[in-house]
């Protein structure tokens, strides 16, 4: 999965940002931080504040899909785990959790002004995704 694809994930599972964009005002930074932090604890689910392989691929993997689909998800899941996983001990803290999602985030913010709407993702998806 690739790290714009989490911000949509984490927004479109929140009632709040879907609410926020649904005014057209876009999402803003604090916002992605918010849904960022509650999909981390969520996901975390031995509250050891770390999220290890099987919780990564259980959040983020739909449910109700083929064994095909879970294979190859899997196999994508566990490639962006390691990408995600700066210090390689296995398990990612909320800020190797974030890092990715921070940078994506200020990737789309073309005029910096905290705001990400759909009009810069629409531009800017290519070359932050």
């Amino acid at each position: 999965m690739k790290s714009i694809a989490y911000i949509f994930l984490i927004c479109a599972t929140s009632s709040s940002c879907m609410a926020e964009k649904a005014e057209h005002r876009g999402f803003s930074k604090s916002k992605m931080e918010n849904e960022v932090a509650r999909s981390f604890h969520d996901g975390d689910k031995d509250k050891d504040n770390f999220i290890e392989f099987d919780e990564f691929v259980t959040m983020s993997l739909p449910k109700n899909i083929t064994s095909e689909q879970y294979t190859v998800l899997r196999a994508a899941a566990e490639k962006e785990f390691r990408e995600l996983d700066h210090n390689a001990d296995g398990r990612l803290s909320i800020a190797e959790y974030s890092l990715d999602k921070e940078k994506t985030f200020l990737c789309l913010d073309e005029n910096h002004d905290g705001v990400v709407t759909q009009d810069e993702i629409q531009r800017r998806l290519r070359f932050c995704g």
